[in-house]
């Protein structure tokens, strides 16, 4: 587990995100990255645990039920029905 410190960074930076949701400052579907269906989860769950920070691709993965296979669909193919 991460110093006090660090994490301390960490939660302000959550926090300050929480603020910003809330004063309507950005658009929350901003953060939406992709969808998934339950087929992913395993891909999804990796995706979000990137190895380094430069390998950051995803923010939020959405599951969707009725998407079907592996793949994590981007927000384009999702609104375009490529499921």
């Amino acid at each position: 587990m991460a110093p006090d410190s660090a994490r301390g960074s960490t939660y302000k930076a959550f926090a300050r995100t929480f603020d910003h949701l809330r004063s309507c400052l950005f658009d929350p579907a901003l953060m939406v990255t992709g969808y998934a269906g339950l087929d992913a989860a395993a891909g999804v769950f990796e995706a979000l645990r990137p190895s380094s920070p430069s390998a950051i691709d995803h923010v939020k993965i959405l599951f969707r039920h009725g998407l079907v296979g592996e793949s994590i669909r981007t927000p384009e193919e999702f609104a375009a029905g490529s499921v």
